[in-house]
């Protein structure tokens, strides 16, 4: 019997490096809004600005933040009817591991 494991790619985060990006993240009732629709579906920054009834440069900001700390990520790019470049994003399923730095001597 042959036995396989699924392996989950993990992003793992030193203390305190990494984590100040993640806590800024999570820190906005805005950020947390913004995972729960994209847990949801895949939208664009447009489609996430009309369905929150933002303007486009608040929730921009957000989406950057969630996007740098790996919450979120671009599932594809398409281009509007104007030329211009549509990303969609998408929730990350990628699980996150806080470890603790050892400390120098």
């Amino acid at each position: 019997m042959e036995v396989t494991e699924d392996l989950i790619p993990v992003q793992v985060l030193s203390l305190p490096e990494d984590v100040p990006l993640l806590a800024r993240a999570l820190s906005r009732p805005l950020s947390m809004q913004i995972l729960k629709h994209l847990r949801e579906k895949q939208m664009s920054a447009s489609e996430l600005a009309a369905e929150l009834d933002l303007r486009l440069n608040t929730l921009k900001y957000n989406l950057d933040a969630l996007e740098e700390a790996g919450l979120i990520k671009v599932m594809t790019v398409k281009w509007s009817c104007k030329g211009r470049k549509i990303k969609v994003y998408a929730f990350s399923e990628q699980p996150i591991l806080l470890l603790p730095r050892a400390k120098k001597n």
